[in-house]
This record gives structure tokens, sequence and C-alpha cells, in this order.
């Protein structure tokens, strides 16, 4: 007595990669939401009052990501290299009080200090911004370019770039720019719960 053998299955196996989880140094006044989004296998270090919104995406998966005291990560903004980088310097160091606005794309090598990245901005890899530069909603800062302190960036190539005098030369209004991120994270932290326990360990 010879048996059928079983008809080939029609069933396709699918195998689900976990995302890794990073390794994380979180500060202990830092706020990271419940769901924000922080995987790879390289470490992310997250600095005193920094504050991660819902959604914002922290991508270690080809390097280390470093953000400074004070920074706002905004819902929908991703900060990551999304490939491979072309050199060994594959880190990303983003300064202290750094805006970071909703939906912008920042895979810079370094962001200096009190910089704001505009909504859906990208920064490429490899790019260098000073310290106090402004990168506008939807303006591109190219790989590997190099932005001195105050920079502006609101268009395309070097027509689109100048040096902000007022902020560079008057310190008042810098200190009213420090004093509205200040307010904004006050708001922020009666707003965005506060989950970052879940990344420690």
């Amino acid at each position: 007595m010879t048996t059928k053998p079983d008809p080939p299955s029609t069933r396709q196996s699918s195998t689900v990669v976990p995302l890794v989880k990073p390794t994380c140094k979180i500060h202990p006044n830092a706020t990271v939401a419940d769901k924000a989004h922080l995987l790879g296998s390289h470490t992310i270090s997250i600095d005193s009052n920094t504050i991660i919104h819902p959604q914002a995406r922290l991508n270690a998966s080809h390097g280390n990501i470093s953000i400074g005291a004070g920074s706002i990560v905004a819902e929908k903004s991703v900060v990551g290299l999304s490939s491979e980088p072309d050199d060994e310097d594959s880190n990303i160091t983003i300064g202290s009080d750094v805006s970071i606005e909703s939906g912008a794309v920042i895979q810079a090598r370094k962001v200096g200090d009190n910089c704001t990245l505009g909504t859906n901005c990208k920064v490429g890899k490899g790019v260098v911004l000073g310290k106090w530069c402004t990168v506008a909603a939807l303006c591109e800062v190219g790989e590997g370019e190099v932005l001195e302190d105050y920079t502006v960036v609101f268009g395309e190539g070097r027509k689109g770039r100048r040096v902000d005098g007022v902020v560079r030369e008057r310190r008042e209004v810098r200190e009213v720019r420090r004093r509205g991120m200040e307010m904004e994270r006050e708001v922020l932290r009666g707003i965005v719960v506060d989950s970052k326990m879940k990344w420690m360990g």
C-alpha cells in the first residue's frame, strides 16, 4: 500500500527580524516618550533636560548618537544614518539646546549648540554645523558641507546661505532664544510622559 505524498505547502514562511535595542545612556532629568523609537546596535546618549517626543526616531544602526543637554527632538523627526557611512567616522553628535523640529532628517556628523533645524529639513551625512545655525523648514544641507557659526540656510546653494549678524552680535537676542527654549521644555515636561526606564538596563 502506497500513500500519496503530502501536497507542497502553499503557505509562505515569513521571518520577522526583531529590532535591535541599543545601549542607552539617558540622564535622569531627560524625558523620553513611551512611543519614541530608539534602535540600533550602537550607543545612544541623551543628556540632562533633553526631551524626545513620541514618534521621534533615533537610529543608532550605523554609529553612536549623542544628544546634548536641553535639546528637543520633535515628533516624526529622524536622527541617525540611513546607511553605512563612507568613512570610519559614523557617530552623530548633537550639541546642547538644539531644536530638531517635526519631520527633520538629521544625518550630520556634528550639530553645534543652539542650532535650529526646521520642519522637514534634511541635513546630510558628514555635515558639520557650527553653533547657532538655522536650517529653515524644507531646506537641505548636502552631504559633507561645513557651515560656520550663525549660518542661516534658507535656500539652495551658496545663495541660500547667509550669516545672521544680529544673533552673532547681540547677546540679548541669544538670551531671548535661550529663554524661549526653556519655556518650551517646561511646557513639554507637563505633556510628554517620560518612559526612559524602558530603555535603561
